[in-house]
């Protein structure tokens, strides 16, 4: 019975949970992502003929 009552608030702090993680992962993965091509244009720039 108590865990029937407090299945709103469960399920709400699972979605912003959730949401939290998608969140932080997103801006990982974008940061990640666009040092990656900072790198590999830099070392082939690098590595080039002059």
């Amino acid at each position: 019975m108590l865990l029937l009552a407090a299945m709103p608030a469960i399920v709400t702090g699972v979605v912003i949970s959730a949401g939290r993680v998608f969140g932080e992962a997103a801006a990982l993965i974008f940061t990640s992502g666009s040092a990656a091509a900072n790198i590999s244009f830099a070392s082939t720039s690098l590595s080039g003929p002059a």
